[in-house]
């Protein structure tokens, strides 16, 4: 299986069935997946694999594949599934947090600028 530029909502992979497009940027997708056997709400994470991009990108996805199974605690989203054969589609699944989303205030400057 070759990794696909964007995955169709009803599809499905490893079990998940991926529904809408949540949230989209240069470096990966986010869908909202659904399993059987699973209750609470779930992300998939989809990085970005087209031709051109930056390889540092799937360094850090790889990175972040390694490093979440080893995080713990209530902070941490519960991480349902991820990858392992980069040949096929690479994905990480986690828990969807309840709360709003903190990217928007990613832009807003905490500290008054001094210019």
């Amino acid at each position: 299986m070759i990794a696909k530029a964007r995955l169709e909502q009803g599809s499905g992979i490893d079990g998940f069935t991926v529904g809408a497009l949540a949230h989209e940027d240069g470096m990966a997708k986010l869908y909202s997946v659904t399993r059987s056997d699973i209750t609470f709400p779930m992300l998939m994470k989809v990085p970005e694999t087209s031709t051109g991009i930056d390889p540092a990108m799937i360094v850090g996805f790889e990175m972040e594949q390694m490093i979440l199974p080893k995080l713990s605690g209530p902070h941490v989203p519960r991480a349902s599934s991820r990858t392992a054969i980069f040949p096929n589609q690479p994905y990480i699944v986690l828990e969807q947090s309840p709360n709003k989303s903190l990217y928007p205030s990613s832009t807003i400057s905490l500290v008054p600028s001094t210019r």
